[in-house]
């Protein structure tokens, strides 16, 4: 009888063993398929992210090169800047002096290096200074298609 349980013994130890090779077999070729898909997936994003770069690239090239809107300011643009400009340097003024100047010109050369142009007008900038308070504005809005483009006390208004 030990010899019949020994020899149940040893195939129960058999199968035990089959079926852990079994296992590990089976958890290699699992683990090998989830090595597969994860190399599969790097390689779909690494081409995803390639072909943004390429497609970015040749939107960026010569043939779609737009200049800076700082070379060619629009006519309005440069009149806001301008004013901003101004307004800056009567700021500057009123701080030193504790009042605004009664023109433009007594801001040059130690506020502002020259006084702009309006754009479109090709004339001087219109200023009026009463107390505490200054209105500069355009020439003529309506060359802007507006019928109010001033800055009073450091803000712009443009309609």
């Amino acid at each position: 009888m030990d010899e019949n349980n020994s020899n149940n013994n040893s195939i129960s130890n058999l199968e035990t063993s089959d079926k852990q090779e079994q296992g590990k077999q089976c958890f290699f070729k699992r683990m090998h398929l989830s090595l597969k898909i994860t190399i599969a997936v790097v390689l779909v994003l690494l081409i995803s992210i390639a072909i943004m770069f390429f497609v970015s690239y040749q939107q960026g090239s010569v043939d779609n090169y737009v200049p800076p809107k700082i070379e060619e300011m629009a006519d309005q643009e440069q009149a806001e800047e301008d004013l901003s400009q101004i307004a800056s340097a009567l700021s500057t003024y009123y701080a030193q002096n504790f009042a605004y100047p009664s023109s433009l010109q007594e801001l040059v050369p130690d506020f502002i290096d020259n006084l702009p142009v309006d754009p479109l007008a090709k004339k001087p900038y219109l200023y009026q200074a009463e107390g505490d308070s200054y209105v500069i504005s355009v020439f003529d809005p309506k060359l802007y298609h507006c019928e109010y483009f001033y800055y009073e006390d450091g803000f712009l208004t443009k309609e």
